[in-house]
């Protein structure tokens, strides 16, 4: 069991747009995490609390999408310390993220490289 992915999401993902779609956007936001972070950490050099902030909840977002439940919480808790200035606290919140991040990425590349259980749909012949 993970203590970074709640992958009971990653099946809902797949129950409203079909397993292949959650997949490819599962993969997707495991191939754009790195540049995410990336992001978060240029707004913090260039003390830019806007994007920031916006970085930080888009992040947010998309990781409660799929499941990455850390870096959801973490990237809220990024998106208020940016609010009040990304000095120290925001600094702070952003290396705890990063370093879940790297978790994260780990342990969803390994859950998405597992085939989904078989589908619960039954079909019946004819006869």
């Amino acid at each position: 069991m993970s203590t970074v992915l709640d992958l009971g999401a990653l099946r809902v993902l797949e129950d409203d747009l079909g397993h292949h779609a959650a997949r490819d956007f599962a993969g997707r936001y495991l191939a754009e995490l790195p540049s995410r972070i990336a992001r978060l950490h240029r707004a913090v050099r260039d003390g830019d609390i806007e994007e920031g902030y916006a970085a930080a909840l888009s992040l947010s977002s998309t990781s409660g999408m799929v499941g990455a439940v850390v870096v959801a919480r973490l990237s809220r808790g990024f998106a208020v310390a940016a609010r009040h200035g990304l000095g120290w606290p925001a600094a702070r919140a952003l290396g705890d993220l990063s370093a879940a991040a790297r978790v994260t990425c780990t342990e969803l590349a390994t859950a998405l490289a597992t085939p989904a259980p078989p589908s619960h749909v039954v079909s019946r012949l004819p006869g």
